[in-house]
C-alpha cells in the first residue's frame, strides 16, 4: 500500500489497522489482488451484509468492517504500456453514497492518467540510471585511456633510456678498444718495427737471444691484446 486518504483521520487509522492486520488475500477471485492479476475494474454499488460476511475472516473483523459503515466499493487497475503497475481502491462509507458506471468511468480515466505518470516517471528514472551508468563508463574509459597514455610515456622515456645506454655502451667499449687495444697493439708495432730495423741495418749484427727478447716482449704484448679483446 503507498497511500491511503479519507477526510476523518480516525477512519484512515482504522483502515490501516484493519489492512494490517487483516491484509488481503492475493488468492481471492475478488478484491485488489484479483483486479492487479487480471486487469479489470471491479464495481460493487451496494455491500450488503452478505457480502460483507463473506469477505470476513471472523467475528472481530467482521465488526471492524460494520465499524467503518462501508456501503459501496470499486477497484481499477493502473496499466501503461499494456503493463499492470498496481491498483486503485475507492470505498464509499459515512456519506451513504453507491457508486455507478459513471463513477467507475471516471476512477478509470484518473487511473489512466496516474499510471502513465507513474510509468513516466519510471521511464525518467531508468533515463537518469542509464545516463549516470554511461557517464561512469565513459569516466572510467577516459582514466583507462589517461592510464594507457602514462604507460605509454613511460615506455618511451623507457626506450628512449636503453637508447642512451646503449649509446653510452658503444662509446665505453669504442673508448677501450682505442685506448686500451690500440695502445698495445701500437706497442707490439713498434717492437716489431726496431726488431726489424736491427735485421736490416748493416750496422747492427743483432744475435740470436736480442731477437728472441725481443719476440717474447712482443708476443706479450699480443697476449695481452687477446685479453683485453675477450675483457670487452
Amino acid at each position: 500500500m503507498l497511500a491511503l486518504a479519507h477526510v476523518n483521520p480516525e477512519q484512515v487509522q482504522r483502515a490501516r489497522e484493519l489492512l494490517e492486520r487483516y491484509p488481503s488475500d492475493p488468492e481471492a477471485p475478488t478484491g485488489l489482488f484479483h483486479v492487479i492479476r487480471t486487469g479489470q475494474s471491479e464495481l460493487v454499488p451496494n455491500l450488503s451484509q452478505e457480502q460483507l460476511t463473506a469477505v470476513a475472516k471472523d467475528g472481530e473483523h467482521l465488526a471492524l468492517l460494520h465499524q467503518l459503515n462501508l456501503c459501496s466499493y470499486m477497484a481499477v487497475p493502473l496499466i501503461a504500456r499494456g503493463r499492470t503497475l498496481g491498483a486503485i481502491t475507492f470505498v464509499s462509507a459515512e456519506s451513504g453514497r453507491s457508486y455507478g458506471a459513471s463513477d467507475l468511468q471516471l476512477a478509470q480515466d484518473l487511473a489512466r492518467r496516474v499510471a502513465l505518470a507513474v510509468d513516466n516517471a519510471r521511464l525518467y528514472r531508468e533515463t537518469q540510471e542509464a545516463n549516470e551508468q554511461l557517464e561512469r563508463r565513459v569516466t572510467q574509459r577516459t582514466m583507462e585511456i589517461a592510464e594507457r597514455q602514462r604507460a605509454n610515456e613511460q615506455l618511451r622515456l623507457l626506450s628512449g633510456h636503453l637508447q642512451s645506454a646503449r649509446e653510452e655502451e658503444r662509446i665505453r667499449i669504442a673508448r677501450e678498444i682505442h685506448d686500451e687495444l690500440g695502445q698495445v697493439l701500437t706497442a707490439v708495432k713498434m717492437d716489431l718495427s726496431l726488431l726489424q730495423r736491427d735485421l736490416l741495418s748493416a750496422q747492427s749484427d743483432p744475435s740470436p737471444q736480442m731477437v728472441n727478447d725481443e719476440l717474447e716482449s712482443s708476443k706479450k704484448l699480443v697476449d695481452e691484446a687477446i685479453g683485453t679483446m675477450h675483457a670487452i
